[in-house]
């Protein structure tokens, strides 16, 4: 991106300087401007120097209004990375809940030979459930 920047900026540079040279006679006369109808009239300037006056002052007036984007962008940034630490938080709190209940179940009350203990890994197992809400398991 870069890379591209500074090519585009080249490239304006160069079509700038293009058509200055191609209209030289016209951007090297020299014009008094009267500002704002008061008795104050400006020196003798080349018409270059408005252009280049009104190219920056767009530039400068385009930038502010990223600026404010930008900012809004920042804090919305700011925002999501607050939820995303209040939500980690959370998932870290039932994780902790999850393994005490699982303690609590495969150490404490329901101690049958019969039963599965809950640490063992289904992978190889597949379970059918029934219509009765049983699980049948099959190798």
């Amino acid at each position: 991106m870069r890379n591209f920047k500074l090519g585009f900026a080249g490239l304006l540079i160069i079509v700038f300087g293009w058509i200055y040279w191609k209209n030289k006679e016209f951007f090297d006369q020299t014009e008094d401007i009267v500002l704002l109808q008061m008795n104050y009239t400006t020196p003798q300037l080349p018409y270059w120097t408005f252009f280049l006056v009104l190219f920056v002052l767009g530039f400068l007036v385009a930038w502010f209004f990223s600026l404010i984007y930008r900012m809004k962008l920042k804090k919305n940034i700011k925002t999501m990375n607050r939820t995303i630490e209040s939500q980690k938080e959370k998932i870290s709190e039932l994780e902790s809940e999850l393994e005490l209940m699982q303690g609590g179940l495969s150490g404490g009350g329901m101690s049958s030979s019969s039963e599965e203990s809950y640490d063992e890994p289904l992978s190889n197992k597949e379970i059918v459930y029934t219509r009765e809400g049983k699980a049948d398991e099959e190798s």
